[in-house]
């Protein structure tokens, strides 16, 4: 649904006028006629996108002064800014100077997109369910209270982040929901589909939502929705309804808008490229459109657009595509800072901060480069520039205990040594042995055949997991894939094929040796390794503990795309089992 933006034009523009003798005097002497000021205009602007840091608030690395803003999150209002975090996808009501100086925001307004019970983990493919929604994540997502390997099935969470073109859902924040005064609803966003008026049903990512009790917007063939309820048997009973869109404006109609800036991906857009579609809102192009960083657009791009709402058009697009790839992740301590030049040394290997860089500290809000010291602990995600320089994407202040949880490097690999068996990845030398699990292009192989595949290519992407144990990095797996790209955030894989790594509720016991983990055919055998809360067990001990609704994690391998081989199976039970 496409929202009205009939809106006059707020200018506000002051003239000064100076008062002198009698110019009609000739015998006056002359006097130089006064300086008239220069008064800046002022717009207002609505402005959306995600929080990059503090200090007051930077968007998408902008800058905007919070000193007076009223927030509301969640629908609450009367909220401050320390009720925000970094990968939040927000909405500023904005006073916008012409002179340069820092823009005021004097409305800030945080709306989650998900909320609800985590029903599976995918840890290979990325991917976490709730409510019927698969939420991908990455290495610029910003995790809070938990950690991508901490996180278990049964926890309930919060995230932000954009829906992508195949109504796929990518998370810039995500964090433990742990409010006591929450309603207990699930919250969803996608794409209606198979929208049936008599029944009042439609299809939601992979639910069917029931739409009869609901109050709120009333449901469009292919509009972008956020609905909450409640998920049972796998439907969705819907209690409100809100078509996507509107609600960004809806909340300060009454105040004059000279201008939106839209921060979202391209889910449309026209053959003779006159109209887009972002946020689930088509617009009008400008002819005279103006475009930065592409000289053309398609589908899927990442992009901030500048709406004038007299017309209704668009009249810029910026592509920001480069603001979210990342090609590689360390962890480490800071040993250098250059204060003038803006770099961090890590492991012997300089990274630039640029502006889009995020900082995060769990522990402080408003971290800045001016605040990291050496010594500091630190997780960087970086991407490789045309110059080969190394650029912040996001910086994370780790705690003790956050830094010796689980490690991965990720990026390009340098000094290959197959005879000793070893290799370099951000300045960390991986020394490989037969403990370690090596997989290439999802398979698992031995030591022979993983150092082939490394020597065979200079263009490989190496990701290394692994723990911080009494001060040494021990490595436990690593993953090579043989055609090496950045990352971006607007494709998910939904591989079932290779390694598999889940995590998930027991659907069904098979049979003496097999069962469903939400859906999907666990096979084991003799040789796979059986745990019960980190106790060690036999095949027909774990058979006899398993019953539906255990929580269950797996790692094993794909078998011709229907079920997955285990090698490593483990019970967890929650507080409540």
């Amino acid at each position: 649904m496409k929202p009205s933006f009939l809106l006059s034009t707020l200018t506000f523009t002051i003239i000064l006028a100076g008062c002198g003798g009698n110019s009609s005097s000739s015998n006056n002497p002359s006097v130089n006629s006064p300086v008239v000021p220069v008064v800046p205009t002022v717009s207002k602007v609505i402005k959306t996108g995600t929080i990059t840091g503090f200090g007051s608030i930077y968007i998408d690395g902008k800058r905007y002064i919070t000193d007076n803003a009223a927030v509301t999150t969640n629908g609450n209002t009367g909220r401050s800014i320390t009720d925000l975090s970094v990968g939040m996808r927000v909405s500023l009501l904005v006073n916008e100077s012409n002179d340069g100086s820092d823009s005021e925001a004097t409305q800030v307004s945080y709306e989650r997109d998900i909320e609800g019970l985590v029903v599976s983990i995918d840890r290979n493919n990325n991917l976490i369910n709730v409510a019927g929604t698969a939420i991908a994540y990455n290495n610029l997502t910003h995790f809070i209270g938990v950690s991508e390997s901490s996180l278990r099935v049964g926890e309930r969470i919060e995230a932000s982040g954009i829906v992508n073109q195949q109504g796929q859902y990518i998370a810039s924040y995500i964090e433990i929901d742990n409010d006591e005064s929450n309603d207990g609803q699930e919250y969803t966003i996608g794409f209606i589909s198979n929208l049936d008026v008599n029944n009042q049903t439609f299809e939601l990512n992979s639910l069917t939502v029931n739409f009869a009790e609901a109050i709120g917007d009333t449901p469009s063939a292919g509009a972008l929705v956020k609905v909450a309820g409640q998920v049972v048997n796998g439907v969705f009973t819907a209690s409100y309804i809100d078509i996507e869109g509107q609600e960004d404006y809806r909340q300060w109609e009454d105040d004059a808008v000279n201008r939106l800036e839209i921060h979202g991906i391209i889910t449309a857009l026209s053959p003779d490229n006159t109209t887009l579609s972002i946020n689930g809102v088509v617009y009008n192009i400008a002819e005279n459109v103006v475009l930065e960083g592409t000289s053309s657009l398609v589908v899927n791009d990442l992009v901030e657009i500048y709406v004038n709402t007299d017309t209704n058009t668009i009249t810029k697009i910026e592509l920001e595509n480069e603001q979210y790839r990342h090609d590689g992740k360390v962890k480490g301590t800071i040993s250098e800072i250059d204060s003038n030049a803006k770099t961090i040394t890590v492991n012997g290997v300089l990274y630039a901060i640029v502006a889009s860089s995020r900082f995060e500290d769990d522990n402080d809000q408003f971290i800045r480069f001016e605040q990291l010291s050496v010594n500091d602990k630190v997780e960087v995600v970086f991407v490789i520039d045309s110059q080969g320089q190394r650029l912040i994407q996001r910086l994370d202040r780790e705690s003790d205990d956050e830094f010796r949880e689980e490690w991965e490097l990720e990026g390009p690999i340098q000094n290959v040594d197959d005879q000793l068996q070893r290799f370099s990845l951000n300045g960390v030398e991986i020394q490989v042995n037969n403990q370690m699990r090596l997989f290439v292009d999802d398979t698992l192989v031995m030591i022979t055949p993983f150092f082939a595949a490394l020597t065979a290519s200079s263009n490989l992407e190496v990701e290394v997991e692994g723990q911080f144990i009494n001060g040494e990095f021990v490595v436990t797996e690593i993953e090579v894939e043989s055609q090496y790209t950045s990352n971006e955030s607007d494709d998910i894989d939904y591989a079932t094929v290779g390694y598999a790594e889940l995590e998930g509720t027991v659907t069904e016991v098979l049979s003496t040796q097999s069962f469903r983990l939400n859906g999907i055919e666990i096979r084991v055998t003799y040789t796979t390794d059986f745990e019960f809360n980190d106790q060690r067990l036999t095949l027909n001990d774990f058979m006899t503990r398993l019953s539906v609704g255990n929580s269950v994690e797996v790692e094993g391998v794909w078998v011709d795309d229907t079920y997955i081989q285990a090698y490593e199976v483990e019970i967890e039970l929650m507080d409540n089992d």
